[in-house]
């Protein structure tokens, strides 16, 4: 039978989280996007050798996610965005646990609390990439059974993804425009 556990974290609480933070950011500096990138993978691996409880191994495998943001050459995440993920991902570089990860069942669960907040934090970018990474793989399926595209075969870049989201956009403009017009236009003959 399954159980639910929910707590809720003082300010007190996040408070320490944000230290932790900013300290994974100060030692950050000393290390390259390849290092941060391997400690994270790194720290996947050891929760799936490890007996971690479901919820946890959940909440960690999304650190797969934040990796691909940093190493997806389509993506092009901007600086400011790559330098965010690049410290979130740090904190999972310190040896340092409030929990040490060898400790059974609950070793991984600070890191657990912590991917949870990252998310909370970097949720629009992620979000945005999710929705990259379907417009991708619609894009290549597209490409793949329209025999008569002359389009390039290329990969499927941001900037593509960028353009489509603009188009969709201003379709949706002109749509609501359409509706309005009805009502009185300055622009009808």
């Amino acid at each position: 039978m399954p159980l639910s556990i929910r707590f809720d974290l003082s300010n007190e609480d996040l408070e320490h989280f944000r230290t932790l933070m900013r300290q994974a950011r100060e030692n950050s500096r000393e290390r390259t996007q390849a290092e941060v990138v391997q400690a994270a993978h790194g720290l996947l691996d050891q929760v799936q050798a490890s007996r971690a409880p479901q919820f946890v191994v959940d909440r960690l495998g999304r650190l797969s996610t934040l990796i691909a943001m940093l190493e997806d050459e389509e993506w092009q995440l901007p600086e400011t965005e790559r330098a965010r993920v690049h410290t979130a991902l740090a904190y999972f570089c310190e040896p340092c646990d409030l929990i040490p990860d060898h400790v059974t069942a609950l070793g991984f669960l600070d890191d657990a609390i912590m991917v949870e907040l990252v998310v909370e934090e970097l949720r629009h970018e992620l979000e945005a990439y999710d929705d990259f990474c379907r417009f991708r793989t619609e894009e290549l399926a597209r490409r793949a059974t329209d025999t008569q595209s002359t389009e390039a075969t290329g990969p499927v870049t941001r900037a593509a993804w960028l353009d489509a989201k603009r188009a969709e956009l201003h379709g949706r403009m002109r749509e609501r425009g359409r509706g309005l017009r009805g009502l009185f236009s300055l622009f009808s003959s």
